[in-house]
């Protein structure tokens, strides 16, 4: 019995670490997504953050707030 657990245990970690070196493929994958859309639409994600810092220095600057 206690072999088969430790066999069962084995076979697990090998499960973890190959399911570990998975997620951090697919991460540096996203990352390097992430990093190209941002090369590509750089000046339009500036201009959405103003946008957005604008609107809530209106709100903030309200008087219902």
């Amino acid at each position: 019995m206690n072999d088969k657990l430790q066999r069962i245990y084995y076979i697990i970690g090998i499960i973890q670490r190959v399911s570990m070196v998975i997620l951090t493929f697919c991460m540096i994958g996203a990352a390097y997504k992430i990093y190209n859309l941002s090369l590509k639409y750089g000046n339009e994600i500036k201009e959405i953050h103003q946008l957005v810092q604008n609107l809530y220095d209106m709100i903030h600057r309200s008087w219902l707030f």
